[in-house]
């Protein structure tokens, strides 16, 4: 569901840091001594409560740190199955922009004048990126894909 929310393609190493242990894509760790427990063999309502905050950290080269926050357990409304995003600001950093770093020159860069470095942005893009743009549909659309 992160996934689908920021727009990645889950390509990168993640854990999550809940209640002192650390949960991680499966088999992706397997030559790792401390990697975390196997993500996919615990579910987040057997680890967490509602309220309560956890940690999700993804592609460890550009060091992306949410914190998450369990509001409330919801059960699914008439029509409605669940999940899906009730609102949002902004557009994702796009995958393997270079961390925060690269993340807030993106939009100065993009803004500026033509040049060599505009140009291989813009290239290595390869859709147009507004940094203002949140497409709630498109996510809401995609995590419906979820429920199949």
């Amino acid at each position: 569901m992160i996934q689908i929310a920021t727009g990645w393609t889950d390509s990168h190493l993640h854990a999550f840091a809940i209640n002192h242990e650390r949960y991680g894509n499966a088999g992706m760790f397997d030559d790792w001594d401390d990697g975390p427990i196997n993500g996919k063999r615990v579910r987040l309502n057997q680890i967490t409560a509602p309220c309560s905050r956890f940690i999700y950290q993804y592609d460890f080269g550009d060091s992306w740190e949410h914190e998450i926050k369990i509001e409330k357990a919801v059960t699914s409304e008439a029509g409605i199955k669940p999940p899906y995003c009730v609102a949002g600001e902004r557009a994702s950093p796009p995958e393997d922009c270079g961390g925060v770093r690269g993340h807030e020159e993106m939009p100065e860069t993009l803004a500026g004048p033509l040049c060599e470095e505009q140009s291989e942005l813009i290239e290595w893009l390869e859709v147009e990126f507004d940094p203002e743009q949140f497409d709630l549909y498109k996510i809401n659309r995609n995590l419906k894909h979820l429920q199949k």
